[in-house]
């Protein structure tokens, strides 16, 4: 990193144009640096080995995959008395432990245990982006010195749509957790010579031990002795039932049946558009005037107030995949092919 010229340096009447114009970029140099300045921005670190070699004042730290533990700093970069901010990188599955006191050169001495530490120790987890670390360099001990921390909300909220792991944020004992389970898929409707294959059962999903059942599938239209409509799936119980899958529509001699709706699932994050575990629809009559298929039911929902939780803990979340689509019939004219249900998902609040 840069550094400022020395006192007095500047001011000395014996400075050549050449010797000014390069301790003034010196001096810009370290102005663009610091905290907010221009080159003062984040650069990214990935621990390798317990280290990291900083660059900037603002350090984000990463993983190679997983957790990690940074042991020392490597100042080569740095000057006497610099200090650097760290924040963590790719929360909730990468998650760095900044160690106390590891011995040997260019480790990291941190404050009396309080809070924001890992408890029965003085190492302090990046496990919330609210959380930072300051540490200053000092280069006649050959160590690096708590300047500054923030611990962080003790509220917050992560939603999963992708399966992963929880990490329990320090100072948190107790959670709330929304689970919905995927949709189920619509089955497909007949066709002039083969019926439609029903839709998929949707995937259970889980935080820790609370789970959401998926939907189930939606049924085909078949060609029966009078061509019965699909039904819709019966919805499944988590604590609340997902919506039921509709029926698939009856035709008459010149209107092919419409696909029954797939059911909702029973949740929906601030009212937002975007819904969870919501079952498929079923396939529309085809041309020559059949039944459509049914919808997937939506997925079951569980809601589970104060979880007892354990700070930096790692607990598992599975999101449950939508129902697959039910094919549609085969002929000329063919049926049509149901919805893939819709994922689960699952929300932690803390």
């Amino acid at each position: 990193m840069a550094v400022f010229p020395a006192s007095g340096y500047l001011s000395n009447s014996s400075r050549t144009i050449d010797q000014m114009k390069t301790a003034m970029e010196a001096q810009l140099a370290t102005i663009k640096q610091m905290f907010s300045a221009e080159d003062g921005g984040v650069t990214v670190h990935t621990i390798s080995g317990g280290s990291i070699t900083p660059t900037s004042c603002i350090t984000v730290v990463d993983t190679s995959g997983g957790t990690a533990d940074l042991d020392r700093i490597d100042p080569t970069n740095m000057h006497d008395g610099a200090i650097i901010a760290l924040w963590p990188a790719s929360l909730p599955t990468n998650l760095v432990t900044v160690k106390h006191n590891q011995g040997g050169a260019n480790e990291i001495i941190l404050n009396q245990e309080g809070p924001g530490y890992t408890a029965g120790s003085r190492d302090f987890d990046l496990s919330s982006y609210t959380r930072f670390l300051m540490l200053k360099w000092d280069a006649t001990a050959g160590e690096w010195q708590e300047w500054q921390r923030n611990v962080g909300h003790t509220w917050g909220r992560t939603i999963f749509t992708t399966s992963g792991n929880f990490i329990v944020p320090q100072g948190v004992t107790l959670v709330t957790a929304t689970v919905v389970g995927g949709g189920g898929g619509g089955g497909g409707s007949y066709g002039t010579t083969g019926n439609g294959t029903n839709g998929g059962v949707g995937g259970a999903s889980a935080f820790d031990t609370i789970g959401g059942v998926g939907g189930s599938k939606g049924f085909a239209s078949t060609n029966t002795v009078f061509p019965t409509p699909g039904r819709g799936g019966s919805g499944v119980n988590g604590v609340n039932e997902g919506g039921h899958g509709q029926q698939g529509d009856a035709t008459n001699s010149f209107f092919a049946g419409y696909g029954g709706h797939g059911g909702a699932g029973a949740w929906t994050i601030d009212n937002l558009s975007e819904r969870f575990g919501h079952g498929g629809a079923g396939g529309d009559g085809h041309s020559g005037g059949e039944h459509g298929g049914g919808g997937g039911a939506g997925g079951g929902v569980s809601v589970k107030h104060n979880i007892a939780v354990t700070p930096g803990a790692p607990l598992t979340v599975t999101i449950g995949a939508g129902g697959t689509a039910g094919a549609a019939g085969s002929g000329s004219p063919a049926g049509n092919a149901g919805s893939v249900g819709v994922a689960g998902a699952v929300m932690v609040e803390w």
